[in-house]
């Protein structure tokens, strides 16, 4: 405990934060260590299946996946209505993602997160009002304020597994401006190493016409570090 909560300091996690991850912990019901991936917005899960054909031991998480959510949007005539486990912007749900890093091996384990981008894009951008410049977009929008506060809460695991020696990759499509955000920028700046990749895929799986960019902390995945600067 003492060890975490050194590391997260030592990483320039919030104090705030610090406080709920040990509270969390000593809840006890963090499994001991028992995870060597976790993938978040899992959505069909395929970096999970492909890792648990190698033997590996992994998790996947997605808003899809709440039972309550499933049964809800299949309902004629409604909207789907947001599940509350499994949900990053519910106090439950963020629970269950900074848990699930917990009980991730130490110094060895990888955590991979497909951050919803739909606020972030190129083509949001006269909704929302996202630009280089400003990343943060129009206050009083809907869009806008969720997608800020998922980035908020991305910045807060990224400590968590850089406290932890895990190694991070998010995937965003190319036209992304989600590492513009202020907070994950900072997360950049005080990990000194960021970069960004593209790789291709089949056209069976690609669903959008953009690339896909994956951003790590693990050297052999980074080709360049722009964003940090």
């Amino acid at each position: 405990m003492t060890r975490l909560a050194a590391n997260l300091l030592h990483v320039g996690a919030p104090w705030v934060f610090i406080a709920a991850v040990l509270t969390l912990k000593a809840t006890g019901y963090v499994p001991n260590e028992e995870l060597d991936a976790v993938e978040l917005f899992a959505g069909r899960s395929i970096v999970t299946r492909c890792l648990r054909a190698m033997k590996y031991r992994v998790a996947a998480l997605d808003l899809a996946y709440d039972a309550s959510y499933r049964k809800r949007s299949t309902k004629r005539g409604k909207k789907p209505a947001k599940g509350q486990l499994f949900d990053l912007l519910s106090p439950s749900g963020f629970a269950m993602a900074i848990m699930s890093c917990l009980a991730c091996v130490q110094d060895n384990h990888v955590i991979v997160i497909a951050v919803v981008c739909s606020s972030f894009v190129s083509i949001s951008r006269g909704s929302v009002g996202r630009s280089y410049l400003n990343p943060l977009g129009f206050p009083d929008c809907a869009a806008t304020k969720i997608g800020n506060l998922l980035a908020s809460r991305l910045a807060l695991l990224l400590y968590l597994i850089a406290s932890r020696g895990g190694v991070w990759v998010v995937e965003q499509p190319s036209s992304s401006l989600l590492f513009r955000h202020p907070r994950l920028r900072e997360v950049c700046r005080r990990m000194k190493v960021i970069g960004s990749t593209q790789l291709y895929r089949s056209p069976v799986l690609m669903v959008t016409r953009s690339l896909p960019i994956y951003l790590s902390t693990y050297p052999s995945i980074h080709l360049s570090s722009y964003l940090a600067s």
